[in-house]
């Protein structure tokens, strides 16, 4: 497992172990803003966990390395000779994942995996996701910061914080997404290799 992966991995596991750490606290407050914002927080947690699951296990290749008969109504093909097989003019090669990625965006460090044409749209909802999980661990942790006596006031503290610089990160990379499919019409890799602007994603 490649180490941005694992920092990835123990920062999340990091934030929900603070989490559970704050629910029996939570409880004794008997809070209805609490309990909602802790049952939402709960709900965007498993939707992160599904849309990190599918793009850490799904295959994202180019189609036709599976079966070369597929077929795209005006697709051009072109040959790949590190795959030894032909694929789609816009597919890319991944140095990393030594496969043709179709529509190929980026090689994701944290993932361990290449986002493009079959997946870029979870890559997308899972920024969202994890947008809405880190707020609402900011809103939980500063509440429960001014709720609670000194004894659990640091992992309140402590969980907004790292939530936060979370948060910061995902942002960051929510806007260039967004800028990149809403106002320049790119890929990633595309921008880094200053190509020209193209018409909008099917």
């Amino acid at each position: 497992m490649p180490l941005w992966q694992m920092l990835a991995l123990a920062i999340m596991a990091a934030i929900e172990i603070l989490n559970f750490d704050l629910l029996r606290p939570m409880l004794d407050l008997a809070s209805p803003f609490l309990y909602t914002l802790f049952a939402l927080n709960y709900l965007a947690a498993v939707l992160v966990g599904i849309d990190y699951l599918v793009l850490l296990l799904g295959d994202p290749s180019d189609p036709r390395l599976a079966d070369p008969s597929y077929q795209e109504n005006n697709q051009i093909l072109v040959n790949c000779h590190q795959c030894c097989a032909l694929v789609s003019q816009k597919s890319y090669h991944c140095n990393t994942c030594k496969r043709c990625v179709d529509e190929f965006d980026h090689h994701c460090v944290f993932l361990n995996n290449c986002i493009g044409k079959r997946n870029y749209s979870t890559f997308f909802r899972l920024l969202l996701t994890m947008l809405a999980h880190t707020t609402l661990n900011i809103a939980i942790g500063l509440s429960m910061c001014l709720s609670l006596d000194d004894s659990y006031k640091w992992v309140a503290l402590t969980y907004a914080l790292l939530s936060f610089v979370v948060f910061l990160e995902i942002a960051v990379l929510a806007i260039f997404h967004c800028y990149l499919s809403f106002v320049v019409y790119k890929s990633t890799l595309e921008v880094l290799r200053g190509d020209t602007k193209k018409p909008p994603r099917n």
